[in-house]
């Protein structure tokens, strides 16, 4: 048990949910040039620029822009919503930008979860099940959290990002240049 140190039950609610409303793109898109459109009642925005076509949504109705922008995308299987994701169609191609946002204080068990990112990314191909697709995936996490399971040099970190780059998952700080740096990955 942690009672006591800030770790589990409301409290993992409560700081995951202010890591989520800092770390969120909408402001950052809309000051490069992002529109705000509806599909019903879910919000989405949009950019489009040399011939590309940029898309991106929050937490709420992943599944449903998802069929509005790719009519041929059958959603009635989608059982994971992302954090926030990208969706970028240059061409034929359709690359599909997952971020997560995992956001620890005290020791845990959040490293388990940023290992299971290849897992993840399997079930977003099975959801989608298109050759058209590329899926990436990127972890955002705070700044202890980078400290203790990605910068700190020890035998755990280390096997953890081999793990993960095989995947080409990257686990990134949340730090002053993160939008910019994420956009740059994505653009």
């Amino acid at each position: 048990m942690n009672r006591g140190v800030g770790a589990g039950g409301t409290n993992t609610t409560k700081n995951g949910t202010k890591f989520e409303k800092i770390t969120d793109f909408k402001p950052f898109l809309i000051s490069i040039g992002f529109i705000i459109e509806k599909y019903g009642k879910y919000e989405y925005l949009f950019l489009e620029k040399n011939g590309v076509k940029y898309y991106w949504g929050g937490k709420n109705g992943f599944k449903q822009v998802m069929s509005h922008i790719n009519k041929s995308l059958n959603t009635e299987s989608f059982f994971r919503q992302p954090d926030e994701y990208f969706m970028k169609i240059e061409g034929a191609k359709i690359h599909l930008y997952i971020i997560e946002k995992k956001n620890q204080n005290t020791s845990g068990s959040v490293d388990i979860k940023l290992l299971a990112g290849p897992g993840i990314i399997e079930n977003y191909r099975d959801m989608i099940n298109d050759d058209k697709y590329v899926i990436h995936y990127r972890f955002v996490v705070n700044d202890w959290l980078y400290n203790e399971a990605v910068s700190k040099p020890s035998a755990k970190n280390i096997s953890m990002k081999k793990h993960l780059d095989k995947y080409g998952i990257k686990i990134c700080e949340f730090n002053p240049t993160y939008f910019q740096e994420t956009w740059t990955w994505i653009e």
